[in-house]
């Protein structure tokens, strides 16, 4: 099956028209949730251009009965709910090669400038872009496991992730992935998209699952969906 990812995403966006036009007035910003960039196509009988979105998905909490809702939103307006919401930004994980910029390179504010270089431990940071794969592929919502289970890893990125940890998302993955592997669902991608490689490198994890033990150092043979 041939898919874009900007396929992928095509609810969030209805998603957020229906919040910002119908209940604005109504929500509260609560913090954002994502920071990354589409794949948007500019088509034309003239010329086809590849077009780069860098965009945030937010989370927004109704005034009235509490429910949560989830806004996308361009840089533009990203800019002003960051400053309301006094936050820094996320970093921006990008999959694409292109004008988007390179992942974490950037402020998360969308200003254009630097980021300080943040120090991540090399299997958390492997565990996260696993993980942030998963939420484009089966387009994730907030408040489900993987948002959690990506929030842990962000707070904890300095740290050698616990081995259950990988365990859980490579379980997420056998569940999920209808018997494709992780490699596998990106490589589905590829066919509409130029893929960075370097944020689908797993080899790390692939070693925990492979070496995986349980409690009293017993091995226990589990199956790498990586």
């Amino acid at each position: 099956m041939s898919f874009c990812i900007l396929d992928i995403f095509e609810t969030f966006l209805i998603r957020a028209i229906q919040s910002i036009s119908s209940e604005s007035e109504c929500m509260i910003l609560s913090l954002p949730l994502l920071h990354l960039v589409l794949n948007f196509h500019s088509l034309s009988p003239i010329i086809y251009t590849p077009l780069l979105l860098e965009y945030y998905i937010f989370e927004a909490v109704h005034k009235v009965n509490g429910k949560k809702e989830v806004i996308q939103c361009g840089m533009g307006a990203s800019r002003d709910f960051l400053k309301l919401l006094n936050h820094e930004g996320l970093p921006l994980f990008n999959p694409l090669h292109g004008d988007g910029g390179n992942d974490g390179e950037h402020r998360g504010d969308g200003t254009g400038g630097r980021r300080e270089q943040e120090t991540w431990n090399p299997t958390a940071k492997q565990l996260y872009n696993a993980i942030m794969w998963l939420i484009i592929a089966w387009d994730a919502k907030p408040g489900t496991p993987l948002f959690e289970f990506r929030s842990d890893i962000v707070k904890y990125k300095r740290f050698e992730p616990f081995g259950w940890k990988v365990k859980r998302v490579n379980s997420a993955i056998q569940s999920g992935g209808k018997g494709r592997t992780l490699t596998e669902i990106i490589d589905g991608f590829r066919q509409n998209n130029d893929v960075r490689d370097d944020l689908c490198q797993f080899d790390l994890l692939i070693g925990i699952i492979s070496n995986y033990i349980d409690q009293n150092g017993n091995p226990i043979h589990i199956q790498s969906y990586f």
